[in-house]
């Protein structure tokens, strides 16, 4: 796993992602190198690793909302990204789980830039991205990695990530 350091350091927050033992990774993805962050003084050194690496073997980790998760997945320009598994069945029977693990107000706060970005990038994307991107801009998601993990326990999933980047 890549992330701020060898022992998880985001420095985003300023803690720890302390909950690694607790992803769920889809079956298949035990091995592979999965890119929970690039940011920046190791943006370089990420984006080496990820050119290196085949795109069957690379899993993109990173925030399931508009401009930290979504665009950067889709920047990336390979692999895959890991995203909950039940975004299909919350988009289409209602809202989150409880638990604060939605950031609503982040979601707000981030939108505007941040979805046009997305939108403007929808046209050229395959269709279960488009679904993705309506289903976080209805239900106004943002719901941040370890929020994922340690307050719901989710089973991920994966997205092939579109070969030429934003």
């Amino acid at each position: 796993m890549l992330g701020e350091t060898a022992t998880g350091h985001d420095r985003k927050r300023g803690g720890l992602m302390t909950h690694w033992q607790d992803i769920r990774l889809p079956e298949g993805w035990k091995d592979c190198i999965l890119v929970y962050r690039g940011h920046r003084e190791n943006v370089r050194h990420t984006r080496r690793l990820v050119q290196a690496q085949p795109s069957d073997q690379l899993g993109l980790y990173y925030d399931f909302d508009p401009p930290q998760g979504l665009y950067m997945a889709l920047a990336t320009g390979k692999g895959h990204a890991f995203v909950p598994a039940q975004w299909e069945a919350w988009s289409r029977d209602g809202p989150l789980p409880s638990g604060g693990v939605n950031q609503r107000d982040a979601f707000r706060r981030q939108q505007g830039g941040a979805m046009s970005r997305l939108r403007s990038r929808a046209a050229t994307l395959m269709q279960p991205w488009i679904q993705v991107i309506n289903a976080v801009d209805n239900g106004e998601w943002a719901i941040m990695q370890e929020h994922m993990v340690a307050r719901g326990g989710w089973e991920l999933t994966t997205m092939p990530v579109p070969e030429h980047p934003p």
